[in-house]
């Protein structure tokens, strides 16, 4: 089994970057408190929009709109239903939104897309 991945912020504070400055990355930070339990709504479309917000910006794209209409309909059916998913049923939907940066070791796996460069306000001088 993998060794698990270790924080940029682990990494920096071991001198990681300072040896080799070609692998300096960013850890995915969430967005918002927790909140209290919300039951949620089981429209697919709701939870499409609910689990956009909550993923990390810059993850979610075009090619992972199957996949998160496959997590928005099992959500859903679960949600409506009241029944609870097999263990594999289960573990994939985990995975998946593992995979889509919406737990915490999902979150640390992906890497978050660099940032904009700021625009130059000298360039219209130029």
């Amino acid at each position: 089994m993998p060794r698990p991945r270790k924080s940029a912020r682990t990494l920096e504070l071991a001198g990681s970057f300072d040896r080799n400055p070609a692998r300096k990355r960013e850890d995915l930070i969430g967005q918002g408190d927790i909140g209290k339990w919300n039951p949620g709504s089981s429209d697919p479309a709701a939870i499409w929009s609910e689990l956009c917000s909550l993923a990390p910006a810059g993850i979610l794209t075009a090619s992972d709109r199957l996949a998160l209409e496959i997590v928005c309909r099992t959500v859903a059916e679960v949600r409506a239903s009241g029944k609870a998913l097999s263990i594999n049923a289960l573990g994939a939907l985990i995975l998946t939104l593992s995979r889509f940066g919406l737990t915490p070791s999902g979150r640390q796996s992906l890497d978050a897309p660099a940032p904009p460069p700021a625009p130059n306000r000298f360039a219209k001088y130029a």
